[in-house]
């Protein structure tokens, strides 16, 4: 990431990476990959240390306080690397395959932190809500590249704010579901109780 960070991701190459970390190329795509697979790597990582940070937590918090603790925990563990993540971020913008590979491991990552904070992330609606979240991240994610607050104080405001509308979505959500589910299909009116019907011979 120190590379990336210095060189770019365009000018980032597998001999710049073994050059700054003193192995030969074969070496270092034999333990690490490609570029790719070392990024994967450091997103795995994050999400690691999100799902370390509920160990002895409060058993009782809300889904939404879960959320709210891995994804800025996440965000933490990212902290020491925001120079290269925003290098990152400012290349996806013109390579479509750096934007891909985030498209494909982002919803991933975010699926896992879910279903870890109790979301149940199952069948359709579970796609709705993991795409929904993989935004909702992303939003909050452009907060903090622009955050210097030491505390990240702007950040959690922001995550705040957005889970709550979130939160709101999903209940307006269930709730026209239960009213659809209550209302049920409108049943055929019957020939022989209608004026005029005649019964079959």
């Amino acid at each position: 990431m120190a590379v990336i960070e210095r060189q770019g991701w365009q000018n980032t190459t597998l001999q710049s990476i073994a050059a700054a970390a003193g192995l030969p190329v074969w070496q270092l795509v034999l333990s690490a990959g490609s570029r790719f697979d070392m990024l994967a790597k450091f997103g795995r990582r994050a999400d690691i240390a999100a799902l370390r940070s509920l160990d002895g937590g409060d058993a009782s918090l809300s889904t939404r306080d879960r959320l709210f603790d891995l994804i800025m925990a996440r965000l933490d563990a990212h902290q020491p690397y925001k120079g290269a993540i925003r290098k990152l971020a400012d290349a996806a913008c013109t390579d479509p395959g750096l934007a891909a590979f985030f498209a494909c491991h982002l919803p991933r990552s975010m699926r896992v932190l879910a279903d870890a904070a109790g979301v149940n992330v199952t069948g359709l609606s579970g796609m709705a809500k993991v795409q929904g979240l993989t935004c909702l991240y992303l939003s909050v994610t452009r907060t903090w590249l622009r955050d210097d607050t030491p505390d990240m104080a702007r950040t959690m405001a922001a995550l705040d704010q957005a889970l709550g509308r979130a939160e709101r979505w999903c209940d307006r959500f269930s709730w026209r579901a239960r009213q659809s589910a209550a209302s049920g299909p409108s049943a055929a009116p019957d020939a022989s109780s209608t004026p005029g019907g005649t019964q079959p011979a």
